[in-house]
């Protein structure tokens, strides 16, 4: 603890000398001169003159004319660029995808209304005319030999063929 203490005041005394020594170095007072009435005064200091070699108009050449115009603007010569290709054909209307649906069969549930069975993987719907189904789909129509069903984000109709039973 003692050697701590040792060291800071060692430190503390070589700050202030140096600081002393650095205020003595720089601050020399100027010296006075006596005027005719016995007053001290202060010295005169002369200021270096400086020299333009070039005049105000030509470092600033509107600075004559505060109403002249001026112009943020560039003056660039811009080169033609080559045409623009022709455009792309439009794409072709949107298709329905193909039916993800296999025809399971069909029940008379009464004279004139049938039920019909479809499967897709592990579903299966039970459909009669004018039903939705997965959302997107509505059977349309139905005879002896096809299902109509529609697609209906595209209101696009297909055919799924059940054959005659």
């Amino acid at each position: 603890m003692a050697r701590l203490e040792l060291i800071i005041r060692i430190f503390c005394a070589l700050s202030v000398v140096s600081c002393t020594k650095q205020a003595n170095q720089s601050f020399e007072p100027p010296e006075l001169t006596k005027q005719a009435t016995g007053r001290p005064v202060a010295p005169t200091v002369r200021k270096p003159r400086l020299v333009a070699t070039e005049t105000t108009e030509e470092v600033f050449p509107h600075a004559g004319n505060p109403f002249a115009e001026k112009s943020w603007n560039r003056s660039v010569e811009v080169a033609s660029s080559p045409p623009l290709p022709p455009p792309l054909p439009t794409a072709a209307k949107a298709l329905a995808p193909p039916l993800p649906f296999t025809y399971a069969g069909k029940m008379e549930q009464s004279p004139g209304k049938w039920t019909f069975y479809l499967s897709r993987g592990d579903e299966s719907f039970a459909l009669s005319k004018g039903d939705t189904f997965d959302n997107v789909y509505r059977l349309v129509d139905a005879d002896a030999s096809r299902l109509v069903i529609e697609y209906l984000p595209l209101s696009e109709k297909q055919t799924l063929p059940i054959g005659a039973e």
